[in-house]
């Protein structure tokens, strides 16, 4: 199951962040939830590589960092040396199916 768009759709009075993925699933993450994944993200940064004289976690905190201000995420999977994952493959198409990337919300 990936990703396949996410928009930000009014339901009711308000706008939500809504994750489709490619089986039909919809997801509106509450904040907690976005706060727990970030955090179990960092958690496993530092599992994966213990004993280092720097933090391993310092990498995803500032690649999310820099695009919660907005900065092109392909542009960041570029510099954090990113490209080769599978995963990066499915990224153009997310992003153009998101309409949250036409609507200009941070230029």
């Amino acid at each position: 199951m990936f990703i396949e768009k996410v928009t930000n759709e009014k339901l009711e009075e308000k706008f939500w962040t809504h994750v489709y993925f490619d089986n039909g699933t919809l997801w509106i993450p509450a904040l907690w939830e976005q706060g727990f994944i970030g955090q179990q993200v960092v958690l496993c940064e530092r599992i994966k590589y213990p004993g280092l004289k720097w933090d391993p976690a310092d990498m995803p905190k500032e690649f999310i960092r820099r695009a919660m201000n907005g900065e092109n995420i392909e542009a960041l999977c570029v510099e954090f040396k990113l490209t080769t994952q599978s995963s990066f493959k499915r990224l153009p198409s997310v992003i153009k199916k998101s309409r949250t990337a036409r609507m200009g919300l941070f230029q």
